[in-house]
């Protein structure tokens, strides 16, 4: 059987892992008696039925972390605790002991065939123009290839490179260290060892075909693979979903204030002075250790004015005695979803997903905002980011904590968790089903659709009027909800498209700040008693393609009374959405 290579690209380089360790047991049991009195190594390990050994480790984080000193007296070392170990202890907070870095080699091949990468080891790894190549059958790829694989940079596949634990986090890269070299990788059977099935089979497609004599050639990845994300169940607790405008903000600083480790914040927009009321939770969680990165999205003409506040925040955090905690990227992810990840100080990660622009608002529209518990739909969420960052400079720690969040959620919980008396079914909306979804809400409504929308755009009636025109044919309540006209569409443009929509059923209700209606700048679907959808995406402006996968993201709530307790929980927060004044207006 005569050899194959295909087109790989070798990388070399050394990152450094941080590793956390966590507060344990022995770790308070050890800070509670030497906040008693001062002990001895040998006094401990009596006291504390502790091996030596193991006390010494405990010990020695203890000190690097500041909560321990010891102290020579007439010759004899006894340990103490400091004052800021009492304070952790009488405050009850758990912090970080000690985070030891470590090189780490790592030896990888990109394999542009199927757009991932393998383990060095697990290939034959052969360069250019090396001898072996002459007697073998060459898969030549299209065009020359990157060196770094056609990414942006290498940093955007590390965490897929280093094998991480939960508590493990790229922190830098040795440049001088990256040897990145072009090749071929050796197929000698039928395809490679240690792959993802579906990986295998396309390997060994394009090997026996490029023996019958067909040289399939490599083809170049422009488009990311599709993402299928699956459908999740969870116990419901309508508590989780935030409607409201104040609300946002008490839920952004209990999250906050919650976390230990980490907190990511992704903002479409950025305004200074409402980041100003946020600030002192940013830096309270700062002043605990925790690491905070705040990210925005504006794109087209927007993108250059919020990229020089993002400039202005860095300067301000650059300048502030957590310069190493507080971190503003001042590239923009160039996407409309808005949602903040964050420790919840217990081991685990929560994420807050929904319509609220939190670097941006000053808290008094509605909004809608639902706190995500289960570990793979945060992941989920993790992996979108992911896909939605490509070409962004991020900093290497931020795309490896997004990896290991992955990864995280993947190995930690099946998809599914256990449900007490009431299980509601999630599943993520990505940018490209939104418009799938309203026709199957058009659909399926027997009783009532409710579409929400911050903007009315001149895309609405493409969007959703002609879906909602064939719901009304079905339903009692269709009503159509939004607070702002988008230019280049005027009022007269909106009258003209209620006098064509509204004799089809289609109940038009406008939330219009200028005549003091309470706005809403949540976007919601909700359809009978048992759907309803929460997303970043104006239903009634946004313009979508259908190879976009990433530029918003939603969440479709499916289960008993679900829809039902969503519109109590909106007509509590505003009880105009039924749309009598206007009736009362005409009247008048």
């Amino acid at each position: 059987m005569q050899t194959v290579f295909l087109p790989a690209v070798r990388w070399r380089f050394r990152a450094f892992v941080a590793r956390q360790q966590r507060w344990t047991v022995m770790h308070e049991a050890v800070l509670l008696k030497l906040i008693r009195e001062p002990s001895s190594m040998r006094e401990l390990s009596s006291q504390l039925s502790v091996n030596e050994q193991v006390l010494t480790a405990t010990m020695s984080r203890l000190m690097r972390a500041g909560l321990v000193e010891l102290l020579i007296e007439n010759e004899i070392g006894r340990f103490r605790a400091t004052g800021l170990g009492a304070d952790i202890i009488a405050s009850g907070t758990e912090p970080r002991v000690e985070e030891e870095i470590r090189p780490r080699p790592i030896n990888t091949v990109f394999l542009p065939l199927i757009d991932g990468i393998v383990r060095t080891s697990d290939v034959r790894f052969v360069p250019l123009k090396d001898s072996r190549l002459e007697g073998g059958l060459l898969v030549h790829p299209t065009k020359r290839m990157d060196s770094r694989g056609h990414y942006d940079t290498i940093y955007d596949r590390l965490t897929e490179a280093v094998r991480l634990r939960p508590n493990e986090a790229v922190r830098s890269v040795d440049p001088n260290s990256i040897d990145v070299r072009e090749g071929f990788v050796e197929v000698r059977h039928e395809t490679l060892p240690n792959l993802p099935e579906k990986d295998a089979k396309a390997i060994a497609k394009i090997v026996n075909a490029r023996r019958r004599g067909n040289d399939l050639k490599s083809r170049p990845h422009d488009k990311p693979h599709s993402m299928d994300l699956p459908e999740l169940t969870v116990p419901w607790n309508v508590d989780d979903l935030v409607v409201g405008g104040s609300r946002q903000k008490a839920l952004f600083e209990k999250v906050v204030d919650a976390a230990t480790e980490r907190i990511v914040v992704l903002s479409t927009f950025i305004d200074i002075g409402n980041v100003d009321q946020l600030w002192p939770t940013l830096e309270r969680a700062a002043e605990r250790g925790v690491s905070v990165d705040l990210l925005y999205g504006a794109a087209g003409d927007d993108a250059a004015k919020h990229g020089a506040r993002a400039q202005e925040l860095s300067m301000r955090a650059a300048s502030s005695r957590y310069s190493k905690l507080i971190k503003i990227h001042k590239d923009s992810i160039t996407c409309h979803t808005k949602f903040l990840i964050a420790d919840d100080g217990m081991g685990n990660y929560v994420s807050i997903l929904g319509s609220c622009n939190w670097l941006s608002t000053p808290f008094n529209a509605v909004e809608f905002s639902y706190m995500i518990r289960h570990p793979a739909l945060v992941a989920q969420i993790a992996a979108v980011f992911r896909r939605t960052s490509q070409g962004t400079k991020l900093s290497n720690d931020l795309v490896s904590f997004f990896g290991s969040l992955n990864r995280w959620g993947d190995a930690t919980i099946s998809t599914s968790l256990p449900t007490e008396n009431v299980g509601v079914k999630l599943k993520l909306v990505l940018a490209n089903e939104h418009a799938a979804i309203i026709r199957r809400a058009a659909t399926e409504a027997k009783k009532r659709l409710i579409i929400g929308s911050h903007r009315f755009g001149s895309t609405a009636e493409q969007a959703m009027l002609v879906a909602a025109a064939n719901a009304a044919k079905n339903v009692e309540d269709m009503r159509v909800i939004y607070s702002m006209i988008r230019k280049p569409q005027f009022r007269s443009d909106v009258t003209a498209l209620r006098k064509q929509y509204e004799p089809k059923g289609v109940k038009f209700v406008h939330l219009d700040p200028q005549k003091k209606r309470t706005p809403i700048h949540g976007k919601y679907l909700i359809w009978d008693k048992d759907n309803a959808v929460v997303t970043s995406l104006n239903w009634a402006s946004a313009t979508v393609s259908d190879e976009d996968q990433t530029s918003e993201l939603g969440i479709h709530f499916k289960g008993p009374e679900v829809g039902e307790e969503i519109l109590r929980k909106l007509e509590k927060e505003v009880p105009q959405i039924d749309g009598d004044f206007q009736t009362r207006a005409k009247k008048n």
